[in-house]
C-alpha cells in the first residue's frame, strides 16, 4: 500500500493503563495517507496514521453501526493537536473495505477530525507497505503487479483457497473411537467460542457431526489479542499412524536455486484449511463447546 506525507498533525494517543493495549504518542514526522473504503458497508474517507497505535472511528459514524457498537469506558485518552483531551467513548468489531480487501477489526469510538484513522495496529496486523522510498515508475510497476495476479492474494479473512489435488488421510488402523468431554470455560469464552464456530460453519470450513468421535476445544490468545480456535488433537494424534514420506533435502533445494535472482515469499492464508479430508476421516476431527458436536471439511490445525 502507498501513499503521501502530509505536513499536518492529527489526534494521537497518550500512553494507556488499560492492560494488554500499549498506546504510545509519538512525535515529528509523521506518515499519513488517505484511503477510499467502508466500515460496516458505510463509505467513507479513512487516514492511514502510523501515529495512532490503534484504529478510530467517529462518533457519529459509529452510531449509523448500532448492531455492532459496543458502550463502554476503557482507560484511554486521546489528545489531539490542540493538546486537549478526549475520551473514548465505545468500540465495535467492525467490518473494513479497502480497495478489494476486506478485514475484521477493532475499532474505538471517539471525536475525531476524520470519519475513520487506521492505526499502527491495522496496518501491522494486515502487513500495508509504504512505497515511500519509491519513485513514480516503480510505483506504477508495482501496482501493475499486484493487480495482474490479485487472483493470488486472500481478501479477506474468510478468503481461504482449497486444494483439489488431494484430499488428507487420518490412518487410526483398527483402534477404537477417542470421545473426550468439553472443558469448562468461563461465560465469557463461552460466547467467543460459539462466535468463532458460527463464522467457520458460515466460511465453509466445519459441519455438523453425529459420528462417535469428540475432541475438547482450547482458545488461545494471540499476539494481535484476537483469539485462535484450537482443538486439543492429542489423543487422536498418538494413535495416527504416521506417513514417512520424506522432506526434500535443504542442499538440493539450495542447489536447484543456483542462477536465480528473483524469490519471491507467499504466504498461504490458513494453509491448514486449504487441503481438504477424506469424507470417512471428517468424523475424527469432531470437537464439541458443549453446546454441539461439529467437524472439519478441511484439515484442522493441530493435526
Amino acid at each position: 500500500m502507498y501513499g503521501r506525507t502530509t505536513g499536518r498533525r492529527l489526534t494521537f494517543l497518550n500512553k494507556a493503563p488499560e492492560e494488554g493495549l500499549k498506546v504510545t504518542a509519538l512525535c515529528g514526522g509523521r506518515n499519513e495517507f488517505y484511503l477510499k473504503g467502508s466500515i460496516c458497508c458505510i463509505p467513507c474517507l479513512m487516514l492511514g496514521d502510523t501515529g495512532a497505535n490503534v484504529t478510530l472511528v467517529r462518533t457519529d459514524l459509529a452510531q449509523k453501526l448500532k448492531e455492532n457498537f459496543i458502550y463502554t469506558a476503557p482507560k484511554i485518552s486521546l489528545k489531539t493537536a490542540t493538546g486537549k483531551k478526549a475520551e473514548i467513548s465505545g468500540k465495535l468489531d467492525a467490518a473494513i473495505e479497502c480497495g478489494c480487501r476486506k478485514f475484521q477489526h477493532k475499532i474505538y469510538v471517539a471525536d475525531i477530525t476524520d470519519p475513520c484513522i487506521l492505526g499502527l495496529d491495522f496496518l501491522q496486523k494486515f502487513n500495508f507497505k509504504n512505497l515511500e522510498g519509491f519513485n513514480e515508475e516503480q510505483r506504477t510497476a508495482v501496482k501493475e503487479l499486484l493487480q495482474e495476479f490479485q487472483n493470488l492474494f486472500s481478501t479477506s479473512d474468510s478468503d481461504v483457497g482449497r486444494c483439489n489435488m488431494t484430499q488428507n488421510r487420518i490412518n487410526t488402523g483398527n483402534h477404537p473411537t477417542i470421545k473426550q468431554y468439553p472443558r469448562r470455560l468461563p461465560l465469557a469464552k463461552k460466547e467467543e467460542a460459539e462466535h468463532l464456530v458460527k463464522e467457520m460453519v458460515d466460511n465453509g470450513i466445519i459441519e455438523e457431526s453425529s459420528g462417535p468421535w469428540a475432541s475438547p476445544i482450547v482458545l488461545v490468545k494471540k499476539k494481535d489479542r484476537s483469539t485462535r480456535f484450537c482443538v486439543d488433537y492429542r489423543k487422536l494424534n498418538e494413535i495416527t499412524i504416521k506417513d514417512s514420506y520424506p522432506l526434500p533435502r535443504i542442499d538440493d533445494t539450495l542447489y536447484a536455486l543456483n542462477g536465480s535472482q528473483w524469490f519471491p515469499t507467499l504466504d498461504m492464508k490458513s494453509g491448514y484449511w486449504q487441503v481438504e479430508i477424506q469424507p470417512e476421516d471428517k468424523e475424527k476431527t469432531a470437537f464439541t463447546t458443549g453446546q454441539g458436536l461439529w467437524q472439519f471439511k478441511v484439515m484442522p490445525f493441530g493435526l
